[in-house]
């Protein structure tokens, strides 16, 4: 089965991008996309993704806010945040948020977000508890 995938961008242009991206990578599929952190909040209730890939500057709360809440509503997906600047801060605010992490988004690649969120012990999350992430 494999990773189920939600992009959050408020640019229509990085949501096409990043899906196409993501659709040659085997493991990972993409289920839903959403134009804002607060549509974000609702979609992982509809769409019950695994991973979230959610931009860190938008309109309505940033990713940061929107990370903080879905690992609180939902601890068992993994949310990355993206942005299209690589601010060193951005990796560390990631995971005080309890965000598996941050990528760039001129680093974004279907691999780059596998290795980040797959199971297991050398990567970003551990499965076990709950449903896992990508089985």
């Amino acid at each position: 089965m494999p990773c189920t995938v939600l992009l959050v961008d408020d640019q229509p242009d990085f949501l096409l991008w990043a899906e196409e991206i993501l659709a040659e990578h085997s493991e990972l599929a993409v289920v839903g996309s959403a134009t804002s952190a607060s549509q974000s909040l609702t979609a992982v209730v509809e769409l019950d993704p695994h991973v979230v890939v959610l931009d860190v500057l938008m309109p309505d709360m940033t990713g940061f806010e929107a990370a903080r809440r879905l690992h609180g509503d939902h601890p068992d997906v993994r949310v990355v945040l993206v942005s299209a600047f690589d601010d060193p801060g951005y990796a560390a605010m990631a995971r005080q948020v309890g965000a598996a992490g941050f990528i760039p988004k001129k680093s974004f690649s279907g691999c780059t977000l596998w290795n980040l969120v797959q199971p297991g012990p050398d990567h970003g999350i551990t499965g076990g508890q709950g449903r896992g992430v990508c089985r």
